[in-house]
């Protein structure tokens, strides 16, 4: 959507500002960016946890030694601590795992990096998850999406968080409808 000539970027990692305050991203687009250390620092922490889990899902251990060494070296030239940033994305890996061993039996689906979609919403409306799962629950198929938080200071709760009900949202719709007791798209509609 474009407002007084200023399009504006939707995504689930705002929904909090921009549920409570709907000019938001209009308003954000039209000034300076003050916290572009803090961005990159969260973007190179989800590059870590991402390398982590392709590392998890098959890739090759020279591959992974390859992309690991040129990560770290791009997150020291930034200025941050590339070992306690990897050990930080393999807590967030382990406590992920951790979930799926305690409630869950089978991977059905997996992504890493997961894009969504939601246009039916807003045509701008779009986001990346960090970790997307189905599982052979014990109720049938199970959906988890968990978002890498790295920083300190601003408590992120997990429960009625706006940006992971939009992530589900957007990973639900377009979901395969082999997978075990999940609705095909239009008895949804009933």
């Amino acid at each position: 959507m474009i407002r007084n000539g200023v399009k504006a970027k939707i995504s689930p990692s705002g929904a909090e500002r921009w549920l409570e305050c709907t000019a938001a991203p209009w308003l954000e687009a039209t000034q300076a960016k003050s916290d572009m250390a803090f961005s990159e620092e969260g973007t190179l922490a989800h590059a870590a946890a991402e390398l982590l889990w392709n590392s998890a899902m098959g890739m090759s251990p020279q591959e992974f030694e390859r992309r690991e060494t040129a990560l770290r070296k791009e997150i020291a030239e930034a200025g941050f601590d590339a070992s306690e940033m990897f050990a930080y994305a393999t807590r967030w890996q382990n406590a992920v795992r951790a979930i799926n061993d305690e409630y869950w039996t089978d991977w059905l689906f997996l992504a890493v990096e997961h894009g969504v979609e939601m246009s039916d919403l807003d045509s701008a409306l779009r986001g990346r998850i960090d970790f997307f799962g189905v599982f052979d629950g014990l109720l049938g198929a199970e959906m988890i999406i968990s978002d890498l938080k790295y920083g300190q200071g601003v408590r992120v709760p997990a429960e009625d968080n706006p940006q992971q009900l939009l992530y589900a949202y957007g990973a639900f719709r377009p979901l395969p409808t082999d997978i075990p007791d999940l609705p095909a798209d239009d008895s949804a509609q009933s």
